[in-house]
């Protein structure tokens, strides 16, 4: 049967998962493809389509009246495959791997995933997907491999020819990064993560809590962190080798100019002590900043300028660093915020009391310290709370507009 079905119809290279489905399949299948034939000969003259979506009612009837019961399910999830496959082609939307959801036919005689005519099988409970690219494509493959889950829900990569090389051995698998012309994949084992190849070689290895994808850094690539037993590390992007090995009980990504980042170990239950760190792993300062703000959006138009504070005679007072990490506005204010459109509000402490006010990049005091809350600017415009009244002030070039006296 096998001989005769592939020799009589070896274009539409049919694939069966058992010896059984040779025997259930045959008459359906050639029934389909001769109603198939008949289609593409003749059009629908009212809604010029083809005659096998009106003759998928005919094999559907054909299987319920001819099958035996046991054999009824398996014969329409089947039909409904190639079905699916033959009539909608141009409608599928293409992916390089099963979605989360569905998983791949795979012959465990063989150790291959089953293909039909060239594309790969996505089954979602009883409904079935065909995935519209050709295991020939090299963008497809990137050239080398694939992955998909099996109906237990475990990962594994195959290759060109289906065969799955891996094994069915991880709990998830991704591509990793933003491309997926990495050649590198994301994996995870046993609630473990780490980075592979395509010939499913370790490059990370696979013994961290967490992974976080991070920025492209100038010059440098990407770079992103690791978590292992509760402290931090990072690893570069293009190669996924460890730059930093976890140690740092805190940690952020590379948001400031792209330069340099905060890393953190605990100086009590509650708090940290924080040191600058370089693009290439290095730190740059000792754990000497008992704060920063971690929020600053600095664009290329806005003030390269990070809030930072550090205790001083027993109090936290906040100053503020340029792009080389070089401290610019000294340690003299008791609250600072991010600068937005050339200002930053900044606060005096008066008998307890916080009064904000405003500076520019030079440090020089534009509005006095008058308001119970002052906000960054958006559009030229800060929202302020002075003596408990919320209003509004604007700003235009280096001048801010306050009418309020002090």
């Amino acid at each position: 049967l096998r001989e005769l079905l592939f020799d009589k119809y070896s274009q539409y290279t049919v694939y069966y998962q058992s010896e059984l489905d040779y025997l259930f399949l045959t008459p359906i299948v050639e029934k389909w493809f001769l109603l198939e034939k008949e289609a593409y000969e003749s059009q629908h003259a009212e809604d010029n389509k083809p005659s096998y979506i009106r003759d998928k009612i005919t094999i559907q009837t054909y299987i319920l009246a001819e099958m035996d019961n046991k054999l009824k399910e398996s014969a329409l999830k089947c039909f409904h495959a190639y079905f699916l496959s033959a009539t909608f082609p141009d409608q599928i939307q293409p992916d390089v791997f099963v979605a989360d959801s569905g998983y791949c036919p795979f012959d465990p005689e063989q150790n291959k995933i089953i293909f039909y005519r060239e594309n790969l099988i996505s089954i979602h409970g009883d409904d079935f997907q065909i995935i519209n690219l050709s295991i020939n494509d090299p963008k497809l493959l990137l050239n080398k491999s694939l992955f998909c889950k099996n109906q237990e829900g475990f990962y594994g990569f195959f290759d060109r020819e289906g065969f799955v090389f891996s094994g069915f051995c991880y709990d998830n698998i991704k591509f990793s990064g933003d491309h997926q012309d990495d050649d590198l994949f994301f994996v995870e084992l046993n609630g473990k993560k780490g980075f592979v190849n395509h010939l499913n070689e370790i490059i990370l290895p696979i013994e961290y809590d967490d992974i976080i994808e991070g920025d492209y850094i100038n010059g440098v690539g990407k770079i992103g962190r690791i978590r292992k037993n509760n402290k931090y590390g990072y690893y570069y992007g293009p190669l996924k080798r460890i730059l930093v090995p976890a140690q740092f009980d805190w940690s952020d990504h590379f948001f400031y100019f792209k330069k340099f980042t905060f890393v953190g170990i605990k100086s009590d239950p509650h708090g940290f002590n924080y040191a600058i760190m370089s693009s290439n792993g290095q730190l740059i300062t000792e754990f000497i900043f008992n704060d920063y703000v971690r929020d600053c959006n600095v664009s290329e138009h806005e003030t390269k300028l990070i809030p930072v504070a550090k205790t001083i005679n027993g109090k936290l007072m906040w100053g503020f660093l340029n792009e080389n990490a070089t401290i610019i506005i000294d340690f003299q204010y008791d609250k600072a915020q991010c600068f937005s459109e050339g200002f930053a509000s900044v606060a005096k402490e008066v008998k307890g009391i916080l009064f904000w006010g405003y500076i520019n990049s030079a440090n020089k005091l534009v509005v006095d310290f008058k308001y119970d809350k002052a906000e960054k600017f958006s559009h030229s415009i800060a929202k302020v709370i002075l003596k408990g009244d919320e209003t509004y002030i604007v700003c235009h070039g280096n001048i801010i507009y306050d009418n309020y006296p002090s």
